[in-house]
């Protein structure tokens, strides 16, 4: 994936800068990029759903110790906010 990426990055700027800027691009994009981890679009949604679970847990632990269905619905929708998903 990091590959698949510097080498847009160079395709993009291949044109614009001479062979010696390229190289230090190159080196400069291979050490950063060791530096980050990057997650892909398929292991996203997995997380997503593993979210949705998560959060399918914990409101019927909430409504075993009792909970209003008006504060069940008021903690699933906050903590979906908070993680920023829909």
């Amino acid at each position: 994936m990091k590959n698949n990426i510097i080498i847009k990055i160079e395709e993009s700027m291949a044109y614009t800068l001479s062979n010696i800027q390229m190289e230090k691009l190159h080196n400069i994009l291979l050490s950063e990029f060791e530096k980050i981890k990057i997650v892909g679009e398929e292991k996203e949604e997995q997380s997503v759903t593993n979210n949705y679970r998560y959060i399918d847990i914990f409101i019927s632990a909430k409504q075993v110790e009792g909970c209003s269905i008006k504060t069940l619905k008021y903690y699933k929708s906050s903590i979906i906010k908070i993680l920023g998903i829909q």
